[in-house]
């Protein structure tokens, strides 16, 4: 009997031997079967025998030789590996944060198919006006959005477009269509508020940008309200591929643009604008003041003294000429170069609006004036019956002048100072004072022009005069 239970034992012990060597070796389910039954294997004999000495034999299975069957492939995943797949990926944020000129900040995110800019002073204490951005490199061609917050706690968003340095107008059909974002910025129309607007992602990685600031509200929430002019603009260029997270805040300190690689923006030794702005409204009004004593009170005067005393005073011709040339004409020439030496510091175009134009057209014809008066003083027909057409055309020229000079005036203190200065209002006595002008040298004028039959007559008794006074030089014998 006993060599009965041994075979027995020995053929239950290789058997699991063999089993287990199938498990490390990679072998087939069914040997591990075997193996696990031959561990089940019955009496109380094999728990005492073969099943003490498994434990021994026992490895732990490397990863690369754990058998692929269904079962492990069908298994539920365990937490942890369910939770990794629950969470997505979040989007990275890009964009770009730029202050400019210690006047202006710029935010721009980009998420997905849509761009949002941050607009809001560089001053915790400034209140703005309005602020613009741009995009292009400069105002002509460029199309603007505008924002400027009302009263009623809303914005407006305004898009539009200029040709050349000038009031930009509204645009249909802008290229960029914007939406106001709703921001928590507190109160608008407060210090230091920021105005947002969301486009359409663009392409490029790179903004060429302009902008614009304000500190005067235009005062209506409609999107074609005029606007004063700017008081400080740029162009920037702004990188929108860098990650948000990676971005410094801009420095209050510095005020320089933190666009990689490009220089600040802000010179410390430059001026603030509102230095440069008092400096421009010093130069218009020394321009008005100029303009208006040459053209609305010198040049009228010599006119009148011309029309009024050329019958009884002799001297009249040497007053009017005294007037007209060498009191008029230095603040003529000064007026008009205080204008475009003001036009080009504060960038507003040269002669791209209607005041600047009559402004030239005005100056060319006060030279055309002044040439044609000598002309009749030094070119003179002695055997004339009668006023020559010169004559007529230089006073004709002269009420072409006072008339523009009156519309002239009257532009630049309704339009040219409102958009382009408004630093304060124009007193109300200017209008008065430009009615009662633009009446009463027309009246004296007129008067003078009851003078006319007389003056004629005197002509005409002159044009007699001279050919006898001729006839008797020549007659007069030789000494």
């Amino acid at each position: 009997m006993r060599p009965v239970i041994h075979l027995v034992l020995w053929t239950l012990y290789a058997s699991c031997a063999l089993g287990r060597r199938g498990g490390r070796t990679g072998g087939d389910d069914d040997d591990d079967d075997d193996g696990r039954q031959g561990r089940d294997g019955d009496g109380d004999d094999n728990d005492d025998g073969g099943g003490g000495k498994m434990p021994e034999l026992a490895e732990p299975a490397s990863p690369s030789a754990v058998p692929s069957s269904p079962a492990s492939t069908l298994s539920p995943p365990s937490s942890s590996t369910s939770a990794q797949d629950a969470v997505q990926p979040t989007p990275v944020l890009k964009g770009d944060r730029t202050c400019v000129n210690e006047i202006m900040c710029v935010g721009i995110t980009v998420n997905g198919s849509a761009t949002t800019f941050d607009l809001s002073p560089f001053s915790p204490d400034d209140v703005p006006g309005w602020m613009a951005i741009g995009f292009g490199e400069q105002m002509a061609g460029s199309p603007m959005i505008i924002m400027w917050a009302n009263p009623d706690g809303s914005l407006t968003l305004s898009q539009r477009q200029a040709e050349d340095c000038v009031q930009p107008s509204v645009v249909a059909n802008p290229p960029h269509t914007a939406t106001v974002v709703s921001t928590a910025s507190g109160d608008l129309m407060g210090p230091q508020p920021t105005f947002s607007f969301s486009i359409p992602t663009l392409a490029q990685d790179e903004l060429a940008l302009i902008w614009a600031y304000c500190d005067t509200n235009p005062g209506a929430p409609d999107t074609d309200t005029t606007i004063t002019q700017h008081l400080d603009s740029g162009a920037f260029v702004m990188d929108v591929s860098q990650p948000l997270a990676s971005l410094a805040a801009p420095s209050p300190s510095s005020g320089s643009s933190l666009v990689p690689g490009q220089a600040p923006m802000a010179n410390p030794q430059a001026r603030s604008p509102l230095d440069e702005l008092r400096i421009y409204e010093s130069m218009i009004k020394a321009h008005a003041v100029m303009f208006g004593i040459a053209f609305l009170v010198l040049l009228p005067s010599g006119a009148l003294v011309a029309r009024l005393t050329r019958t009884w005073n002799r001297f009249w011709f040497p007053a009017h000429w005294l007037i007209q040339f060498f009191l008029a004409g230095p603040l003529v020439v000064a007026a008009f170069g205080v204008a475009v030496s003001a036009v080009k510091r504060h960038r507003t175009g040269h002669f791209n609006d209607t005041h600047k134009k009559v402004g030239l057209a005005l100056f060319i014809l006060y030279i055309v004036q002044c040439a044609i008066g000598a002309f009749i003083h030094f070119v003179k027909s002695p055997k004339r019956a009668r006023r020559p057409p010169q004559n007529y055309g230089h006073a004709i020229v002269g009420l072409v002048i006072f008339g523009l000079a009156l519309y002239q005036v009257h532009l630049g203190y309704t339009f040219e100072w409102p958009v382009f200065v408004a630093t304060s209002v124009v007193p109300h006595g200017v209008s008065i004072a430009w009615t009662i002008w633009a009446v009463g040298i027309p009246l004296l004028y007129a008067l003078g022009l009851v003078l006319l039959p007389r003056q004629w007559r005197q002509e005409r008794r002159l044009a007699e005069e001279k050919p006898v006074a001729l006839e008797q030089t020549q007659q007069r014998p030789d000494m």
